[in-house]
């Protein structure tokens, strides 16, 4: 048992791991009157918060995700004119897809998870993310909200060490042509999606002729 495990409280004999109900219930009492309050709401997803589209086509995304008993608030920008393929190479929006994100870990630059090791142990990690560090989540926020902000995250974000950002859906180097086309630097657009569907096939042409028409 690791040093961390017996001070955090979490050692097997008191583990009673919560269920997605439970996990729900408490985010519906603690995070969402949190949320709101930064003007981003439930979803149909209970796991999701969004705000509305700004002037720019941007909203503010909140998902919660967890795995076994660790937890993550992922926090990030969805694009309103950004494509998606589907299962059927066929292009779709997706009004709740987080594009382009970041962990609170990496924000707020912590080493802790949220702990679902049991209910105590999950409402006092969430608590801190809620409460004690929110702003740093609204700080980040706020250098969200327009096109260039989010090109300066993206490009932080390819020139980072941090392997996680390569299993990013969508990829970073696919959400920037969209940004930079819609900032009306086309030709630089183009090129850099010419290069990206050069090195990957997970984007069919017709996105191409979509980002030309953008």
């Amino acid at each position: 048992m690791s040093v961390y495990s017996i001070f955090s409280g979490e050692n097997l004999s008191n583990l009673d791991p919560l269920n997605a109900e439970e996990i729900k219930r408490i985010l519906q009492e603690m995070a969402t009157p949190v949320f709101e309050k930064m003007n981003i709401h439930s979803t149909k997803n209970e796991y999701v918060w969004s705000s509305d589209y700004n002037e720019e086509g941007i909203k503010k995304i909140v998902r919660f995700s967890y795995r076994g008993t660790t937890g993550h608030l992922l926090i990030g920008t969805n694009f309103k004119f950004m494509p998606m393929i589907n299962t059927k190479q066929k292009i779709v929006f997706k009004k709740d897809k987080l594009h382009l994100f970041d962990s609170t870990k990496k924000i707020i630059d912590s080493k802790k998870d949220i702990s679902l090791w049991n209910e105590k142990l999950f409402v006092t990690s969430l608590e801190k993310f809620l409460h004690k560090r929110i702003d740093k989540i609204e700080r980040y926020f706020s250098n969200t909200t327009t096109i260039q902000q989010n090109i300066d995250i993206a490009l932080k974000q390819l020139e980072d060490s941090d392997e996680s950002y390569k299993t990013h859906h969508p990829e970073v180097n696919y959400i920037l042509p969209f940004l930079h086309a819609k900032l009306g630097e086309k030709e630089k657009a183009i090129q850099l999606m010419e290069n990206h569907l050069t090195v990957t096939e997970t984007a069919p042409r017709e996105i191409l002729d979509y980002l030309k028409k953008l």
